[in-house]
């Protein structure tokens, strides 16, 4: 549910801070230092006097399975570790980011790389975020301006390729991951009057808001099924002839490129139409590859929302992501 959670705290002087001098490290030559301690990382900037605080929720807790019941013991064991890292026990702890994620567990490699390709066939721009690089095992979309970084990836060859770790515990996992950043958070502060505080986002409804409701128009509805199977659909359908045909081409160069790529032969609202025709009939734009054997696979985030309601919220959702 939640992975990275930063904070700061403002007009912090260095010699309030206990035993500076022998556990922080000087990092470049900007005057700033780090501490790490229990999943913690602390980066003091002494010309403005600021404690940033990165703290690594499963490192701090020791477990990789994080609910929101669990909102409690991690502050307490923050702030426990924050007063035996700094001797400061009067603070405001300001939040700055916040990293939500659910990890989809593949049934084998091959359902994993079906979901991969279902992610190279999505959006490559989205709410001011665009894709830098393309990547083979993952998805990853950002920039300068926007509020939100959206990375969904293969979790083991991600801890493979940057750690050098082989964990089969991540084997076949694709983790869907929102970092939300301090601008975003200041918007909501602003706009929402919601507090920068962790309290306030370590919930349900802000997980849906901040998570289900962002990824909805990214994800669309419908389940995935063959580009053959979509084709007979869309011309047994009630619409006229017109439209079954426009729908027709609009698939085929989804399937072809990505949803991105059809803005070179579509304008915006007639992508936007299309796509809403689509889902009024359960259909998604994006199809399975040929080679993929099960006929249909559930809509990704309808699957990331029962493993939600399941491991995160404890609510129990039946269904076959694989139908």
């Amino acid at each position: 549910m939640v992975h990275t959670i930063n904070h700061y705290i403002e007009n912090v002087s260095r010699n309030k801070i206990k035993n500076f001098d022998i556990n922080f490290k000087r990092c470049n030559e900007k005057l700033e230092y780090y501490y790490s301690i229990y999943g913690v990382t602390f980066h003091y900037y002494q010309c403005t006097h600021c404690l940033c605080i990165y703290s690594n929720v499963h490192k701090l807790l020791g477990t990789n399975k994080i609910k929101v019941s669990d909102y409690e013991r991690y502050i307490n064991k923050l702030n426990a570790v924050i007063t035996k890292a700094t001797g400061i026990t009067n603070y405001n702890l300001i939040l700055s980011r916040l990293d939500m994620y659910i990890d989809l567990k593949c049934s084998n490699s091959e359902e994993l790389h079906q979901v991969l390709g279902i992610l190279n066939k999505s959006k490559t721009c989205y709410k001011y975020m665009k894709q830098k690089k393309v990547y083979r095992t993952s998805l990853k979309l950002g920039g300068p301006y926007s509020m939100c970084s959206l990375n969904f990836y293969d979790k083991y060859q991600q801890l493979k390729d940057v750690f050098g770790i082989e964990d089969n515990n991540y084997l076949n996992v694709c983790r869907f991951e929102i970092q939300i950043n301090k601008n975003k958070l200041k918007k909501l502060l602003n706009e929402n009057g919601t507090p920068r505080h962790i309290g306030y986002y370590f919930k349900e409804s802000m997980f849906e808001k901040l998570y289900f409701d962002f990824l909805q128009d990214f994800f669309n509805s419908g389940n995935y099924i063959h580009l053959d199977k979509e084709i007979e659909l869309i011309k047994n359908s009630g619409y006229s002839q017109t439209i079954k045909l426009n729908l027709l081409k609009f698939i085929k160069v989804v399937n072809i490129t990505n949803l991105t790529y059809t803005s070179n032969y579509f304008c915006y609202n007639t992508i936007k139409k299309y796509i809403k025709l689509l889902n009024q009939i359960n259909l998604n734009p994006i199809c399975l590859s040929d080679s993929y054997k099960p006929t249909e696979m559930k809509n990704l985030l309808e699957q990331l929302r029962e493993i939600a309601n399941k491991n995160y919220f404890k609510k129990e959702l039946g269904g076959n992501k694989n139908v």
